[in-house]
């Protein structure tokens, strides 16, 4: 779970560096990465030699990637966000189901009257 957070914090911040230098895409070539950016398409090579550069190149490398773009990144942040409840609310129906059987299966459960034996000692 630990390991889960530290990778969306990181996909965090290689988003926040795609939006800030309005980079569309980036392609791993080596020691250097090849930008495309939002404008014009204009493309450069420029070589891993910034910290959030090495991020980036970081980034890559563990999700197996050689080349990642700012619709990736932000795809991604709506899929993680998303949850699959439909297992927690079938469990929540059957345990209401059960609940709402006993509770009733106790209520009308007719009592059996107490037998009388009479004065029998």
């Amino acid at each position: 779970m630990e390991r889960e957070r530290e990778r969306e914090r990181e996909r965090e911040r290689v988003l926040s560096y795609f939006q800030q230098h309005d980079i569309k895409s980036i392609i791993l070539q080596g020691d250097k990465l090849l930008i495309e950016y939002n404008n014009n398409s204009q493309t450069e090579t420029k070589p891993i030699n910034t910290s959030e550069l090495n991020l980036v190149q970081s980034y890559c490398q563990k999700q197996g990637l050689t080349s990642l773009s700012l619709s990736d990144l932000q795809k991604t942040n709506t899929e993680i966000k998303l949850t699959n409840w439909t297992p927690w609310l079938i469990g929540a129906g059957i345990a209401l189901v059960i609940i709402i059987g006993t509770i009733t299966y106790f209520a009308l459960k007719k009592k059996e009257p107490k037998k009388d034996y009479g004065d029998w000692k």
